[in-house]
């Protein structure tokens, strides 16, 4: 992207949002997030996001058997 990491970087405004749960956000970063992954340029990072927040769904699960299933589906 260039100059990743300074204040005009729309990736750089939330990157703090993209560690987080989606359950977890503000409306505010929700609308942040849903914003940036409009623009098709930031399509790999929003497919990144969706697989980490699977992989927290799965991991937040009590049930282990689901838990699991939902990892397997993840990695295949």
């Amino acid at each position: 992207m260039g100059h990743r990491g300074r204040t005009g970087d729309p990736l750089h405004s939330i990157r703090a949002s993209l560690r987080c749960g989606y359950e977890m956000l503000r409306d505010k970063q929700k609308h942040r997030l849903e914003s940036v992954f409009a623009d098709d340029a930031h399509a790999v990072v929003e497919v990144t996001w969706s697989v980490y927040q699977n992989v927290i769904e799965a991991y937040q699960n009590k049930d282990r058997v689901l838990g699991k299933q939902q990892l397997l589906k993840v990695i295949e």
